[in-house]
């Protein structure tokens, strides 16, 4: 962490950063099972076949893994907060990119975006949260982070019961 990221986060509460970088997760969670659900319901409209779905649904896993290499290791050498500033830049072009997709190549394209930027803000967020904590409190605010990570799970899965029946437009 620079030196100016750490005099901002001795005074700010450990609290309040746990749930601003564990919105991430949130966001995070939400779009990587929103994706796969979104796949499905756009296969009809873009003409994706089922290998289609699983290569896009593949290459999301992969470069969600290969953000999170990478990720950890840009935050060290740039600065925990501007990566994870860019990687919410990126996941906002990845969400719009795959949200209007109006073919294939836009939605790999979305794909790529979103996995490899869920990957880079991941590491970033959570090392932010567990720096930022008192040691009595370190456990317990990178839980709440993967809990909003849950709760990113369950809130698509409402959305997703919700908008299934609108196909692509759900999506």
């Amino acid at each position: 962490m620079k030196a100016s990221e750490a005099s901002a986060a001795d005074h700010v509460n450990p609290w309040r950063i746990a749930v601003l970088y564990g919105m991430a997760s949130y966001l995070d969670a939400g779009a990587l099972t929103g994706t796969s659900t979104a796949l499905v319901l756009f296969a009809q409209e873009l003409a994706l076949s089922k290998s289609d779905i699983g290569l896009l649904s593949g290459l999301l896993t992969a470069f969600f893994a290969l953000g999170s290499l990478c990720g950890g290791a840009l935050g060290d050498r740039l600065g925990r907060q501007t990566v994870f500033r860019a990687s919410l830049a990126s996941f906002l072009v990845g969400l719009v990119c795959f949200g209007l997709a109006s073919n294939q190549v836009m939605l790999y394209a979305g794909v790529v975006i979103l996995g490899s930027t869920i990957g880079a803000n991941l590491p970033v967020a959570t090392t932010m949260i567990a720096e930022s904590a008192p040691e009595h409190l370190r456990g317990k605010l990178l839980t709440l982070s993967s809990l909003l990570w849950l709760v990113g799970i369950a809130s698509t899965a409402v959305v997703t019961a919700l908008a299934a029946k609108l196909g692509a437009t759900g999506g």
